[in-house]
């Protein structure tokens, strides 16, 4: 699914991660957010790399992002990966910011 964001607006990402049998993780270690987005000249931009996310309730965890009023518009890729259980997680999810 691909969600809308406008420039100039502090947006909240939320990542949930859960076992590989889709149930509420016992440790979820290093959470962190990158988003990237492909330029006018196809140059892959990292705008946030690696940043550490802050824990919400048991296993999700949230990033806001100011998005800057000089943004890409365009479309972006929001990576979050952890450690959980002992074993590395990723999700990708595609948005699309506007002016």
């Amino acid at each position: 699914m691909s969600h809308s964001f406008n420039i100039g607006n502090l947006e909240t990402f939320y990542c949930t991660f859960l076992t590989l049998e889709n149930k509420e993780p016992t440790t979820v270690v290093n959470p962190k957010i990158t988003i990237r987005h492909i330029d006018d000249t196809f140059t892959v931009i990292t705008d946030i790399n690696e940043a550490d996310m802050t824990l919400l309730d048991e296993s999700t965890y949230y990033f806001k992002w100011n998005i800057p009023i000089d943004a890409f518009l365009g479309t972006y890729n929001v990576e979050c990966q952890a450690t959980v259980d002992g074993e590395y997680a990723e999700s990708n999810e595609t948005i699309l910011v506007r002016s």
